[in-house]
């Protein structure tokens, strides 16, 4: 089963959640919105929404079977870390279930 994190950066701390992503077996995407050079270059627009919008219709013929959307701020709120925390630890109900 494909399983891919799409990290959504401008200036927060991806590494953290690229570590973290990676430990539970997903292949990390960074889509990248600052002026930095790496990662998959996106257009500032707005929130994530675009770039979740970008990666669904750039991928749709070959889309994994879970992807986890997500920013690069998560680690600057103790919710957003417990959400995070609990879908990594829970992901494999998707395996015959979907969303969350």
């Amino acid at each position: 089963m494909r399983k891919k994190a799409l990290i959504t950066y401008f200036n927060g701390d991806y590494k953290k959640i690229q570590k973290k992503c990676n430990e539970y077996g997903f292949e990390v995407e960074i889509y990248n919105k600052s002026k930095s050079n790496f990662g998959t270059k996106v257009k500032n627009i707005g929130v994530d929404a675009y770039d979740k919008f970008h990666f669904i219709i750039n991928n749709y013929d070959n889309l994994p079977e879970i992807v986890l959307f997500l920013t690069d701020n998560i680690y600057k709120c103790k919710k957003k870390v417990r959400r995070f925390e609990f879908i990594l630890d829970n992901h494999y109900l998707l395996y015959d279930k979907s969303g969350i």
